[in-house]
Protein backbone atom coordinates (compact mmCIF):
# COMPACT_ATOMS: atom_id res chain seq x y z
CA UNK A 1 0.00 0.00 0.00
CA UNK A 2 2.93 2.44 0.78
CA UNK A 3 4.55 1.52 -2.27
CA UNK A 4 1.97 2.34 -4.15
CA UNK A 5 1.61 5.91 -2.70
CA UNK A 6 5.49 6.39 -3.41
CA UNK A 7 4.56 5.60 -7.13
CA UNK A 8 1.76 8.22 -7.63
CA UNK A 9 3.65 10.74 -6.30
CA UNK A 10 6.95 10.14 -8.48
CA UNK A 11 4.11 10.08 -11.28
CA UNK A 12 2.64 13.43 -10.69
CA UNK A 13 5.69 15.21 -9.97
CA UNK A 14 6.75 13.97 -13.41
CA UNK A 15 3.58 14.98 -15.06
CA UNK A 16 4.71 18.88 -13.29
CA UNK A 17 7.91 18.71 -14.24
CA UNK A 18 6.48 18.21 -18.07
CA UNK A 19 3.32 21.02 -18.12
CA UNK A 20 5.69 23.21 -16.22
CA UNK A 21 8.10 24.67 -19.37
CA UNK A 22 4.48 25.09 -21.37
CA UNK A 23 3.17 27.24 -18.18
CA UNK A 24 6.11 29.34 -18.07
CA UNK A 25 6.78 30.12 -22.04
CA UNK A 26 2.55 31.15 -21.56
CA UNK A 27 3.18 33.05 -18.96
CA UNK A 28 6.04 34.90 -20.53
CA UNK A 29 4.58 35.13 -23.87
CA UNK A 30 1.47 37.00 -22.10
CA UNK A 31 3.68 38.97 -19.89
CA UNK A 32 5.12 40.40 -23.16
CA UNK A 33 2.41 40.66 -25.28
CA UNK A 34 0.06 42.45 -22.28
CA UNK A 35 3.25 45.28 -22.58
CA UNK A 36 3.29 45.16 -26.40
CA UNK A 37 6.47 46.70 -26.56
CA UNK A 38 9.36 45.82 -28.37
CA UNK A 39 11.65 45.14 -25.44
CA UNK A 40 9.09 42.93 -24.42
CA UNK A 41 9.26 41.09 -27.04
CA UNK A 42 13.08 41.10 -27.19
CA UNK A 43 13.07 39.99 -23.29
CA UNK A 44 10.34 36.69 -24.73
CA UNK A 45 13.15 35.88 -27.24
CA UNK A 46 15.86 36.11 -25.37
CA UNK A 47 14.38 34.03 -22.76
CA UNK A 48 12.10 31.54 -25.47
CA UNK A 49 14.21 32.14 -28.24
CA UNK A 50 12.21 28.46 -29.92
CA UNK A 51 9.25 29.28 -27.83
CA UNK A 52 6.02 28.33 -29.11
CA UNK A 53 5.17 31.96 -29.19
CA UNK A 54 8.69 33.02 -31.01
CA UNK A 55 7.59 33.40 -34.31
CA UNK A 56 4.97 35.62 -33.31
CA UNK A 57 7.29 37.03 -31.22
CA UNK A 58 9.64 37.82 -33.71
CA UNK A 59 7.18 39.41 -35.69
CA UNK A 60 6.12 42.04 -33.40
CA UNK A 61 9.24 42.56 -32.13
CA UNK A 62 10.02 44.18 -35.68
CA UNK A 63 6.72 46.40 -35.86
CA UNK A 64 7.18 47.67 -32.90
CA UNK A 65 10.89 48.21 -33.48
CA UNK A 66 10.30 49.95 -36.63
CA UNK A 67 7.32 52.30 -35.15
CA UNK A 68 9.47 53.14 -32.51
CA UNK A 69 12.37 54.35 -35.51
CA UNK A 70 9.30 55.62 -37.64
CA UNK A 71 8.40 57.92 -34.09
CA UNK A 72 11.93 58.77 -33.03
CA UNK A 73 12.92 59.28 -36.63
CA UNK A 74 16.47 59.72 -35.64
CA UNK A 75 19.59 58.02 -37.07
CA UNK A 76 20.14 56.36 -34.09
CA UNK A 77 16.63 54.45 -34.05
CA UNK A 78 16.77 53.72 -37.85
CA UNK A 79 20.19 51.80 -36.93
CA UNK A 80 18.99 50.31 -33.91
CA UNK A 81 16.76 48.87 -35.97
CA UNK A 82 18.80 48.21 -38.85
CA UNK A 83 21.19 46.30 -36.58
CA UNK A 84 18.59 44.48 -34.61
CA UNK A 85 16.40 43.15 -38.06
CA UNK A 86 18.85 42.84 -40.81
CA UNK A 87 16.34 41.01 -42.43
CA UNK A 88 13.48 43.44 -41.85
CA UNK A 89 10.52 44.03 -43.76
CA UNK A 90 11.75 47.27 -43.74
CA UNK A 91 15.09 47.18 -44.20
CA UNK A 92 15.35 49.06 -47.27
CA UNK A 93 13.18 51.74 -46.33
CA UNK A 94 15.29 51.87 -42.87
CA UNK A 95 18.31 52.62 -44.62
CA UNK A 96 17.02 55.03 -47.09
CA UNK A 97 16.30 57.09 -43.98
CA UNK A 98 19.66 56.67 -43.02
CA UNK A 99 21.25 58.07 -46.08
CA UNK A 100 18.74 60.76 -45.86
CA UNK A 101 19.32 61.90 -42.33
CA UNK A 102 23.27 61.61 -42.96
CA UNK A 103 22.64 63.79 -45.95
CA UNK A 104 20.86 66.28 -43.74
CA UNK A 105 23.63 66.47 -41.52
CA UNK A 106 26.10 67.12 -44.02
CA UNK A 107 24.60 69.71 -45.72
CA UNK A 108 23.78 70.85 -41.75
CA UNK A 109 27.26 71.70 -41.36
CA UNK A 110 27.88 72.29 -44.81
CA UNK A 111 31.81 71.64 -44.44
CA UNK A 112 34.16 69.69 -47.08
CA UNK A 113 34.85 67.42 -43.90
CA UNK A 114 31.19 66.25 -43.43
CA UNK A 115 30.54 65.94 -47.35
CA UNK A 116 33.83 63.85 -47.40
CA UNK A 117 32.20 61.78 -44.17
CA UNK A 118 28.84 61.36 -46.06
CA UNK A 119 30.93 59.70 -49.30
CA UNK A 120 32.62 57.74 -47.58
CA UNK A 121 29.54 55.86 -46.16
CA UNK A 122 28.02 56.54 -49.48
CA UNK A 123 30.32 56.46 -52.24
CA UNK A 124 27.25 55.82 -55.06
CA UNK A 125 24.15 57.33 -53.02
CA UNK A 126 21.81 58.99 -54.29
CA UNK A 127 23.22 62.38 -53.32
CA UNK A 128 26.97 61.18 -53.85
CA UNK A 129 27.25 64.01 -57.14
CA UNK A 130 25.75 66.72 -55.11
CA UNK A 131 28.27 65.59 -52.08
CA UNK A 132 31.29 65.79 -54.55
CA UNK A 133 30.09 69.38 -55.88
CA UNK A 134 29.32 71.04 -52.57
CA UNK A 135 33.03 69.61 -51.72
CA UNK A 136 34.54 71.60 -55.13
CA UNK A 137 32.82 74.69 -53.89
CA UNK A 138 34.10 74.54 -51.04
CA UNK A 139 37.71 73.64 -52.26
CA UNK A 140 37.35 77.00 -54.81
CA UNK A 141 36.26 79.42 -52.13
CA UNK A 142 39.56 78.01 -50.25
CA UNK A 143 41.39 78.66 -53.36
CA UNK A 144 40.23 82.32 -53.55
CA UNK A 145 40.24 83.26 -50.27
CA UNK A 146 43.79 82.79 -49.85
CA UNK A 147 44.36 83.76 -53.54
CA UNK A 148 47.84 82.38 -53.78
CA UNK A 149 49.67 80.01 -56.11
CA UNK A 150 49.51 77.50 -54.22
CA UNK A 151 45.89 77.38 -53.15
CA UNK A 152 45.27 77.44 -56.92
CA UNK A 153 47.70 75.40 -58.30
CA UNK A 154 46.22 72.72 -55.22
CA UNK A 155 42.35 73.22 -56.85
CA UNK A 156 43.53 72.66 -60.53
CA UNK A 157 45.49 69.20 -59.68
CA UNK A 158 42.17 67.64 -57.59
CA UNK A 159 39.81 68.88 -60.16
CA UNK A 160 42.15 69.23 -63.73
CA UNK A 161 38.82 68.99 -65.33
CA UNK A 162 36.67 70.80 -62.77
CA UNK A 163 34.44 73.44 -63.00
CA UNK A 164 36.24 75.99 -62.00
CA UNK A 165 39.73 75.01 -63.95
CA UNK A 166 40.03 77.77 -66.13
CA UNK A 167 39.55 80.47 -63.55
CA UNK A 168 41.92 78.97 -61.62
CA UNK A 169 44.30 78.98 -64.23
CA UNK A 170 44.16 82.29 -65.26
CA UNK A 171 44.22 83.39 -61.89
CA UNK A 172 47.63 81.68 -61.25
CA UNK A 173 48.83 83.76 -64.86
CA UNK A 174 47.55 87.08 -63.42
CA UNK A 175 49.12 86.08 -59.37
CA UNK A 176 52.62 85.38 -61.17
CA UNK A 177 52.64 89.26 -62.09
CA UNK A 178 50.94 90.73 -59.19
CA UNK A 179 53.53 92.31 -57.25
CA UNK A 180 51.28 92.89 -54.34
CA UNK A 181 52.19 89.75 -51.94
CA UNK A 182 55.81 90.56 -52.83
CA UNK A 183 55.47 94.15 -52.12
CA UNK A 184 53.88 92.86 -48.67
CA UNK A 185 56.73 90.49 -47.64
CA UNK A 186 59.15 92.72 -48.42
CA UNK A 187 57.33 95.55 -46.35
CA UNK A 188 57.77 93.44 -43.46
CA UNK A 189 61.50 92.82 -43.34
CA UNK A 190 61.45 89.28 -42.24
CA UNK A 191 62.99 86.51 -43.73
CA UNK A 192 60.00 84.37 -42.59
CA UNK A 193 57.61 86.74 -44.43
CA UNK A 194 59.94 86.12 -47.68
CA UNK A 195 60.14 82.38 -47.40
CA UNK A 196 56.43 82.45 -46.97
CA UNK A 197 55.65 84.23 -49.78
CA UNK A 198 57.95 82.03 -51.59
CA UNK A 199 56.19 78.77 -50.81
CA UNK A 200 52.71 80.58 -51.15
CA UNK A 201 53.38 82.20 -54.63
CA UNK A 202 55.63 79.46 -56.42
CA UNK A 203 56.87 80.92 -60.32
CA UNK A 204 56.15 84.24 -59.37
CA UNK A 205 58.04 87.05 -61.23
CA UNK A 206 59.48 88.59 -58.01
CA UNK A 207 60.78 85.03 -56.97
CA UNK A 208 63.95 85.75 -57.93
CA UNK A 209 64.05 89.11 -55.82
CA UNK A 210 62.70 87.30 -53.13
CA UNK A 211 65.51 84.69 -52.66
CA UNK A 212 68.15 87.76 -53.35
CA UNK A 213 66.42 89.97 -50.56
CA UNK A 214 66.80 86.66 -48.16
CA UNK A 215 70.67 86.62 -48.87
CA UNK A 216 70.68 90.74 -48.62
CA UNK A 217 69.21 90.00 -45.06
CA UNK A 218 71.07 86.92 -43.97
CA UNK A 219 74.29 86.49 -45.69
CA UNK A 220 75.61 90.23 -46.47
CA UNK A 221 76.38 91.33 -49.77
CA UNK A 222 78.92 93.63 -51.79
CA UNK A 223 78.25 97.00 -51.39
CA UNK A 224 79.00 97.03 -55.83
CA UNK A 225 75.89 94.82 -55.97
CA UNK A 226 73.75 96.73 -53.89
CA UNK A 227 74.73 100.42 -55.25
CA UNK A 228 73.71 98.64 -58.66
CA UNK A 229 70.61 97.32 -57.66
CA UNK A 230 69.70 100.78 -55.88
CA UNK A 231 69.18 98.93 -52.50
CA UNK A 232 71.72 101.56 -50.84
CA UNK A 233 72.48 104.83 -51.37
CA UNK A 234 76.41 106.18 -50.28
CA UNK A 235 78.55 109.24 -49.51
CA UNK A 236 82.23 109.45 -49.58
CA UNK A 237 84.80 111.18 -48.52
CA UNK A 238 88.64 111.44 -48.96
CA UNK A 239 90.44 110.86 -45.59
CA UNK A 240 94.19 110.48 -47.12
CA UNK A 241 96.08 107.52 -48.27
CA UNK A 242 94.84 104.96 -45.72
CA UNK A 243 91.29 104.53 -45.55
CA UNK A 244 88.26 106.29 -47.34
CA UNK A 245 85.34 107.52 -45.12
CA UNK A 246 81.28 106.13 -46.16
CA UNK A 247 78.11 106.90 -45.19
CA UNK A 248 75.59 104.47 -46.50
CA UNK A 249 71.87 104.17 -45.86
CA UNK A 250 69.60 101.25 -47.32
CA UNK A 251 66.37 102.10 -49.70
CA UNK A 252 64.75 98.77 -48.97
CA UNK A 253 62.37 98.20 -46.06
CA UNK A 254 64.51 95.41 -44.88
CA UNK A 255 67.59 94.61 -42.48
CA UNK A 256 70.73 94.77 -45.10
CA UNK A 257 74.65 93.57 -44.35
CA UNK A 258 76.62 95.61 -46.66
CA UNK A 259 80.27 94.27 -47.37
CA UNK A 260 82.96 96.24 -48.79
CA UNK A 261 85.38 93.30 -50.04
CA UNK A 262 89.42 93.83 -50.30
CA UNK A 263 89.93 95.40 -53.57
CA UNK A 264 86.71 98.20 -53.90
CA UNK A 265 87.67 100.31 -56.00
CA UNK A 266 87.01 103.96 -55.22
CA UNK A 267 86.71 106.23 -58.38
CA UNK A 268 87.60 109.89 -57.52
CA UNK A 269 84.89 112.45 -59.07
CA UNK A 270 88.23 114.35 -59.07
CA UNK A 271 90.22 113.42 -62.10
CA UNK A 272 93.33 114.56 -60.25
CA UNK A 273 93.16 112.87 -56.90
CA UNK A 274 93.90 109.47 -56.63
CA UNK A 275 91.33 106.92 -56.99
CA UNK A 276 91.44 104.43 -53.48
CA UNK A 277 91.52 100.56 -53.28
CA UNK A 278 90.15 99.06 -50.22
CA UNK A 279 92.98 96.62 -48.10
CA UNK A 280 90.36 95.21 -45.67
CA UNK A 281 87.16 94.30 -45.63
CA UNK A 282 84.52 96.51 -44.08
CA UNK A 283 81.04 95.72 -42.64
CA UNK A 284 77.91 97.53 -41.70
CA UNK A 285 74.51 96.45 -40.42
CA UNK A 286 71.84 98.14 -41.60
CA UNK A 287 68.37 97.72 -39.64
CA UNK A 288 66.78 101.61 -40.35
CA UNK A 289 66.67 103.74 -42.62
CA UNK A 290 69.22 105.96 -41.27
CA UNK A 291 72.56 107.05 -42.65
CA UNK A 292 75.41 104.83 -41.06
CA UNK A 293 79.47 105.38 -40.87
CA UNK A 294 82.22 102.89 -41.59
CA UNK A 295 85.59 104.26 -42.06
CA UNK A 296 87.07 101.65 -45.03
CA UNK A 297 91.01 100.58 -44.48
CA UNK A 298 92.36 101.82 -47.67
CA UNK A 299 95.39 102.46 -50.48
CA UNK A 300 96.25 104.43 -53.06
CA UNK A 301 95.65 104.01 -56.69
CA UNK A 302 96.87 105.72 -60.04
CA UNK A 303 99.85 106.91 -58.21
CA UNK A 304 100.96 110.23 -60.50
CA UNK A 305 97.42 111.75 -59.04
CA UNK A 306 96.96 113.68 -55.82
CA UNK A 307 96.50 112.30 -52.07
CA UNK A 308 92.65 112.44 -51.83
CA UNK A 309 91.51 115.45 -49.31
CA UNK A 310 88.37 116.02 -47.15
CA UNK A 311 86.59 117.75 -50.34
CA UNK A 312 87.12 114.40 -53.04
CA UNK A 313 84.05 112.18 -53.33
CA UNK A 314 84.49 108.96 -54.91
CA UNK A 315 82.23 105.91 -56.62
CA UNK A 316 82.59 102.25 -56.06
CA UNK A 317 83.32 99.92 -58.55
CA UNK A 318 84.85 96.29 -58.42
CA UNK A 319 88.50 96.64 -59.35
CA UNK A 320 90.05 94.71 -62.36
CA UNK A 321 92.29 93.45 -60.05
CA UNK A 322 90.47 92.35 -57.11
CA UNK A 323 90.69 88.91 -57.03
CA UNK A 324 94.32 89.07 -56.87
CA UNK A 325 93.94 91.90 -54.06
CA UNK A 326 91.68 89.25 -52.46
CA UNK A 327 94.77 87.02 -52.01
CA UNK A 328 97.13 89.70 -51.25
CA UNK A 329 95.84 91.48 -48.45
CA UNK A 330 95.57 88.50 -45.42
CA UNK A 331 99.19 88.17 -46.30
CA UNK A 332 99.58 91.84 -46.06
CA UNK A 333 98.09 91.75 -42.56
CA UNK A 334 99.58 88.82 -41.24
CA UNK A 335 103.23 90.46 -42.51
CA UNK A 336 102.28 93.84 -40.55
CA UNK A 337 104.42 95.78 -42.86
CA UNK A 338 104.95 99.41 -42.68
CA UNK A 339 102.83 101.93 -44.37
CA UNK A 340 105.14 102.49 -47.54
CA UNK A 341 105.60 98.12 -48.03
CA UNK A 342 102.00 98.00 -47.71
CA UNK A 343 101.60 101.01 -50.54
CA UNK A 344 104.40 99.44 -52.58
CA UNK A 345 102.52 96.02 -52.72
CA UNK A 346 99.53 97.38 -53.63
CA UNK A 347 100.56 99.81 -56.65
CA UNK A 348 102.39 96.22 -57.65
CA UNK A 349 99.23 95.02 -58.07
CA UNK A 350 96.59 98.11 -58.90
CA UNK A 351 99.26 100.31 -61.21
CA UNK A 352 101.30 97.35 -62.19
CA UNK A 353 104.42 99.68 -60.71
CA UNK A 354 107.97 99.19 -61.66
CA UNK A 355 110.69 100.32 -58.90
CA UNK A 356 110.50 104.15 -60.99
CA UNK A 357 106.74 104.03 -60.61
CA UNK A 358 106.68 103.54 -56.69
CA UNK A 359 109.55 106.85 -56.15
CA UNK A 360 106.47 108.78 -56.41
CA UNK A 361 105.49 108.49 -52.32
CA UNK A 362 108.06 111.09 -50.86
CA UNK A 363 108.38 112.19 -47.49
CA UNK A 364 109.08 116.03 -47.22
CA UNK A 365 109.63 118.46 -43.97
CA UNK A 366 108.64 121.33 -44.81
CA UNK A 367 105.63 120.56 -47.81
CA UNK A 368 108.28 120.95 -50.48
CA UNK A 369 110.32 118.69 -52.22
CA UNK A 370 111.09 115.40 -50.20
CA UNK A 371 112.76 111.95 -50.55
CA UNK A 372 111.49 108.82 -51.55
CA UNK A 373 110.26 106.33 -49.23
CA UNK A 374 109.76 103.13 -51.39
CA UNK A 375 113.41 101.99 -51.70
CA UNK A 376 114.98 98.53 -52.09
CA UNK A 377 114.09 97.29 -49.13
CA UNK A 378 110.47 97.80 -49.20
CA UNK A 379 109.82 97.12 -52.86
CA UNK A 380 111.40 93.87 -52.01
CA UNK A 381 109.62 92.89 -49.40
CA UNK A 382 106.58 94.14 -51.50
CA UNK A 383 107.75 92.17 -54.43
CA UNK A 384 108.24 88.76 -51.73
CA UNK A 385 104.55 89.57 -50.26
CA UNK A 386 103.04 89.44 -53.53
CA UNK A 387 104.75 85.75 -54.11
CA UNK A 388 104.05 84.68 -50.76
CA UNK A 389 100.20 85.52 -51.69
CA UNK A 390 100.22 83.42 -55.19
CA UNK A 391 100.87 86.36 -57.33
CA UNK A 392 103.14 86.17 -60.21
CA UNK A 393 105.54 88.60 -59.26
CA UNK A 394 107.36 87.77 -62.71
CA UNK A 395 104.50 89.10 -64.90
CA UNK A 396 104.61 93.01 -63.57
CA UNK A 397 106.79 95.56 -64.69
CA UNK A 398 108.50 95.31 -61.83
CA UNK A 399 110.46 92.20 -62.27
CA UNK A 400 112.29 93.81 -65.05
CA UNK A 401 113.64 95.97 -62.10
CA UNK A 402 115.13 93.48 -60.04
CA UNK A 403 118.58 94.01 -60.52
CA UNK A 404 118.20 97.46 -59.79
CA UNK A 405 116.69 96.31 -56.63
CA UNK A 406 119.01 93.77 -55.47
CA UNK A 407 122.18 96.28 -56.34
CA UNK A 408 120.99 98.72 -53.17
CA UNK A 409 119.62 95.77 -51.18
CA UNK A 410 121.04 95.62 -47.85
CA UNK A 411 118.88 93.14 -46.26
CA UNK A 412 120.51 89.64 -46.75
CA UNK A 413 117.06 87.47 -46.34
CA UNK A 414 115.67 89.52 -48.62
CA UNK A 415 118.30 89.50 -51.31
CA UNK A 416 118.81 86.10 -51.32
CA UNK A 417 115.38 85.45 -52.27
CA UNK A 418 115.04 88.08 -54.60
CA UNK A 419 118.58 86.39 -56.12
CA UNK A 420 116.79 82.80 -55.87
CA UNK A 421 113.44 83.98 -57.40
CA UNK A 422 115.50 85.36 -60.56
CA UNK A 423 117.43 82.32 -61.29
CA UNK A 424 114.03 80.46 -61.67
CA UNK A 425 112.37 80.22 -65.23
CA UNK A 426 110.63 83.22 -66.57
CA UNK A 427 107.18 82.30 -68.31
CA UNK A 428 106.23 84.58 -71.12
CA UNK A 429 104.88 88.16 -69.48
CA UNK A 430 101.04 88.17 -69.48
CA UNK A 431 98.52 90.47 -70.35
CA UNK A 432 95.39 91.45 -70.15
CA UNK A 433 92.36 92.05 -72.59
CA UNK A 434 90.97 91.23 -75.69
CA UNK A 435 94.47 91.64 -77.45
CA UNK A 436 94.01 87.38 -78.91
CA UNK A 437 96.95 86.75 -80.72
CA UNK A 438 99.68 87.26 -77.91
CA UNK A 439 97.54 86.47 -75.44
CA UNK A 440 96.37 83.32 -76.61
CA UNK A 441 99.68 82.42 -77.48
CA UNK A 442 101.09 83.21 -73.63
CA UNK A 443 97.87 81.42 -71.74
CA UNK A 444 98.67 78.06 -73.56
CA UNK A 445 102.32 78.36 -72.79
CA UNK A 446 101.59 79.72 -69.58
CA UNK A 447 98.92 75.90 -69.64
CA UNK A 448 101.71 73.71 -70.46
CA UNK A 449 105.11 75.44 -68.36
CA UNK A 450 107.67 72.21 -67.97
CA UNK A 451 108.03 72.12 -64.44
CA UNK A 452 110.91 69.28 -63.45
CA UNK A 453 109.48 67.23 -66.64
CA UNK A 454 106.10 67.41 -65.48
CA UNK A 455 103.72 69.39 -67.51
CA UNK A 456 100.85 71.47 -65.61
CA UNK A 457 97.40 71.81 -67.60
CA UNK A 458 93.81 72.55 -65.60
CA UNK A 459 91.98 69.95 -64.01
CA UNK A 460 89.85 67.35 -65.94
CA UNK A 461 86.73 68.19 -63.22
CA UNK A 462 87.87 71.77 -62.98
CA UNK A 463 87.46 71.99 -67.11
CA UNK A 464 84.44 70.21 -67.17
CA UNK A 465 82.96 71.97 -64.29
CA UNK A 466 83.34 75.40 -65.96
CA UNK A 467 82.13 74.32 -69.61
CA UNK A 468 78.76 73.08 -67.77
CA UNK A 469 78.88 76.47 -66.17
CA UNK A 470 79.04 78.84 -69.33
CA UNK A 471 77.07 76.81 -71.26
CA UNK A 472 74.14 76.80 -68.76
CA UNK A 473 74.88 80.79 -68.58
CA UNK A 474 74.48 80.86 -72.16
CA UNK A 475 71.41 78.56 -72.86
CA UNK A 476 69.72 80.94 -69.99
CA UNK A 477 70.68 84.30 -71.42
CA UNK A 478 69.72 83.31 -74.81
CA UNK A 479 66.46 83.50 -74.19
CA UNK A 480 66.33 86.69 -72.37
CA UNK A 481 64.82 90.13 -74.30
CA UNK A 482 66.74 91.41 -76.60
CA UNK A 483 69.79 88.69 -76.90
CA UNK A 484 70.37 88.07 -80.06
CA UNK A 485 72.41 84.48 -81.05
CA UNK A 486 74.94 84.14 -83.99
CA UNK A 487 75.50 80.62 -85.55
CA UNK A 488 79.12 80.54 -84.14
CA UNK A 489 77.48 80.71 -80.70
CA UNK A 490 78.07 84.39 -80.32
CA UNK A 491 75.75 86.64 -78.07
CA UNK A 492 74.96 90.07 -78.33
CA UNK A 493 72.13 92.88 -77.24
CA UNK A 494 72.27 96.07 -78.79
CA UNK A 495 72.64 98.82 -75.98
CA UNK A 496 72.42 102.16 -78.32
CA UNK A 497 72.47 102.45 -82.16
CA UNK A 498 74.08 104.74 -84.83
CA UNK A 499 74.09 105.06 -88.45
CA UNK A 500 77.91 105.42 -88.21
CA UNK A 501 80.27 103.02 -90.76
CA UNK A 502 81.10 99.42 -90.32
CA UNK A 503 84.62 98.29 -89.43
CA UNK A 504 86.34 95.73 -91.75
CA UNK A 505 88.33 92.94 -90.74
CA UNK A 506 91.86 95.00 -92.03
CA UNK A 507 90.98 98.06 -90.18
CA UNK A 508 92.22 99.76 -87.02
CA UNK A 509 89.28 100.74 -84.51
CA UNK A 510 89.48 102.79 -81.04
CA UNK A 511 87.10 101.04 -78.66
CA UNK A 512 85.92 101.74 -74.80
CA UNK A 513 84.94 98.93 -72.93
CA UNK A 514 84.37 96.94 -69.60
CA UNK A 515 84.78 92.97 -69.04
CA UNK A 516 83.82 90.95 -66.63
CA UNK A 517 83.44 86.90 -65.98
CA UNK A 518 79.58 86.11 -65.57
CA UNK A 519 79.51 86.32 -61.62
CA UNK A 520 80.42 90.29 -62.14
CA UNK A 521 84.64 89.79 -61.56
CA UNK A 522 86.21 92.65 -63.55
CA UNK A 523 88.86 90.98 -65.93
CA UNK A 524 89.65 94.20 -68.00
CA UNK A 525 88.88 97.82 -68.33
CA UNK A 526 89.37 100.64 -70.53
CA UNK A 527 86.66 102.11 -68.96
CA UNK A 528 87.89 101.91 -65.23
CA UNK A 529 91.63 103.08 -66.59
CA UNK A 530 90.07 106.08 -68.34
CA UNK A 531 91.31 105.90 -71.96
CA UNK A 532 89.88 104.16 -74.92
CA UNK A 533 91.93 101.74 -76.67
CA UNK A 534 93.09 101.04 -80.55
CA UNK A 535 94.08 97.63 -82.04
CA UNK A 536 93.12 95.94 -85.66
CA UNK A 537 90.12 94.40 -85.77
CA UNK A 538 92.04 91.14 -86.77
CA UNK A 539 94.32 90.92 -83.78
CA UNK A 540 91.39 90.31 -81.11
CA UNK A 541 89.28 87.24 -79.46
CA UNK A 542 87.01 85.96 -82.34
CA UNK A 543 84.29 87.50 -80.25
CA UNK A 544 85.38 90.63 -80.94
CA UNK A 545 86.42 90.53 -84.49
CA UNK A 546 83.31 89.21 -85.35
CA UNK A 547 81.06 91.86 -83.44
CA UNK A 548 83.02 94.41 -84.18
CA UNK A 549 82.49 93.89 -87.89
CA UNK A 550 78.79 94.12 -87.40
CA UNK A 551 78.84 97.27 -85.23
CA UNK A 552 78.53 100.38 -86.21
CA UNK A 553 80.94 103.87 -85.03
CA UNK A 554 78.97 105.08 -82.06
CA UNK A 555 77.14 102.23 -81.34
CA UNK A 556 77.40 100.31 -77.64
CA UNK A 557 76.81 96.30 -77.59
CA UNK A 558 76.79 93.77 -74.52
CA UNK A 559 78.94 90.78 -76.02
CA UNK A 560 78.33 87.30 -74.34
CA UNK A 561 81.67 85.33 -75.59
CA UNK A 562 81.62 81.61 -75.74
CA UNK A 563 84.97 80.46 -74.14
CA UNK A 564 85.48 78.77 -77.62
CA UNK A 565 85.55 82.82 -79.37
CA UNK A 566 87.58 83.46 -76.07
CA UNK A 567 90.63 81.73 -74.15
CA UNK A 568 88.94 78.12 -74.88
CA UNK A 569 90.06 75.57 -71.90
CA UNK A 570 93.24 77.22 -70.81
CA UNK A 571 92.33 80.90 -70.24
CA UNK A 572 94.38 83.37 -68.62
CA UNK A 573 96.18 82.34 -65.85
CA UNK A 574 95.58 83.97 -62.70
CA UNK A 575 92.60 85.98 -64.00
CA UNK A 576 90.60 84.12 -66.89
CA UNK A 577 89.43 80.72 -65.46
CA UNK A 578 89.57 77.75 -68.00
CA UNK A 579 86.61 77.54 -70.12
CA UNK A 580 85.63 81.01 -69.27
CA UNK A 581 82.03 82.89 -70.68
CA UNK A 582 83.38 86.55 -71.09
CA UNK A 583 80.86 89.43 -71.17
CA UNK A 584 82.15 92.95 -72.40
CA UNK A 585 80.48 96.18 -72.62
CA UNK A 586 81.58 97.67 -75.94
CA UNK A 587 81.52 101.73 -77.31
CA UNK A 588 82.83 101.66 -81.16
CA UNK A 589 84.29 105.12 -80.86
CA UNK A 590 86.36 105.87 -84.48
CA UNK A 591 87.94 103.89 -87.39
CA UNK A 592 91.47 104.39 -88.40
CA UNK A 593 92.03 103.13 -91.90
Amino acid sequence: MKAKKIIGIAILILIGVGLLPTTRDTLKWHFASSGDKAQNYAEYLAAWPSGQYSDEARSRYEERSWADAQAERSLGSYRHYEQTHPEGAHLVEARTRIEDLTWQQSTKANTIQSFEAYLKNYETGRFAETARSRIEDSKWQQSTNANTIISLRGYAEAYPKGRFISEAQSRQIALRKDDTPYTTALQSGTTRALIDFLTEFPGHAKEADAKQAIKDITEGRDIVDLLAEKKVEIQTQGSGIESVSVRVRRLVPYPLTIRVPVGSYFVSANQSAQNMVTTAEGNVRLTTDSWQSILVDAACANRPRDIPSGSDTFTVQRSPQQAELAKLMPVLDKARVDTETKQAAVWIVTDNANYNDLGILVASSNGFGGSRVINQREAARAMKICTEAGINITQKNIWFDRQTILRGLTDTDLKKWLEEEASRPVNSQQQLGPNAKAERQQASEMSTTTTRGQTSAPPVADLWASEKESAAYLAANAIKEGVNTMASGLQYKIIKTAKGLSPKLIDRVRVHYHGTLIDGTVIDSSILRGEPVTFPVNAVIQGWTQALQLMKVGEKWQLFIPPDLAYGKNGVQGVIGPNSTLIFNVELLGIEK
